[in-house]
């Protein structure tokens, strides 16, 4: 060993192997007194919107308005595979008013997801600005913790701090058509 330390001090190496030892010894103390990692409690999912019928696998729903007697009904399960109290949700038009937000209490569990209910929007395609023929893309946001701000402009719809939001579209193609004024 001696005559290894000798060796290195004449050709100058034995400056790098003591920094190589000394950084081996400081990481390995380094592992050796981390604080032990928590394991989260539960990880934290995203609510899941599922459509129901008819429009559950419809991206555009071509609308005459002589042709709907009734409201068409855009509905729609929520799911979430955390156990909160409630889900928070609201619907938004890009042709009718501001959102409201409404909440959506626990109603059970179905397999290995917390179910809380059946939200619908009815829609009359006879009321309303909507420009005829035109669009109308009404979209349900749903976060499991609430907003923290909502506005007409879909880019201004924030979720709470440390929630998470999901949302779905529903497209309004409307045709001419004649209304009942009945109706």
């Amino acid at each position: 060993m001696a005559q290894f330390v000798q060796y290195c001090l004449t050709r100058g190496r034995l400056p790098g192997i003591l920094l190589g030892l000394g950084l081996a010894v400081v990481m390995q103390a380094g592992c050796v007194m981390s604080p032990d990692i928590e394991p989260r409690d539960e990880p934290d999912f995203s609510p899941r919107i599922a459509p129901l019928p008819p429009y559950e696998k419809t991206p555009v729903i071509e609308v005459t308005r002589e042709n709907f007697i009734d409201e068409i009904d855009l509905s729609a399960a929520l799911y979430d595979g955390n156990d909160h109290r409630e889900l928070r949700y609201l619907f938004l038009s890009d042709e009718r008013g501001d959102p409201t937000v409404a909440s959506a209490p626990l109603n059970g569990k179905r397999g290995d997801e917390y179910y809380f209910g059946t939200v619908k929007l009815s829609v009359n395609p006879c009321t309303g600005d909507v420009t005829i023929p035109g669009t109308e893309v009404i979209t349900l946001y749903v976060s499991d913790r609430g907003f923290f701000a909502i506005s007409p402009n879909p880019e201004d719809i924030v979720a709470v701090e440390g929630s998470i939001m999901v949302a779905y579209s529903w497209t309004l193609k409307y045709e001419a058509g004649i209304c009942d004024t009945d109706f």
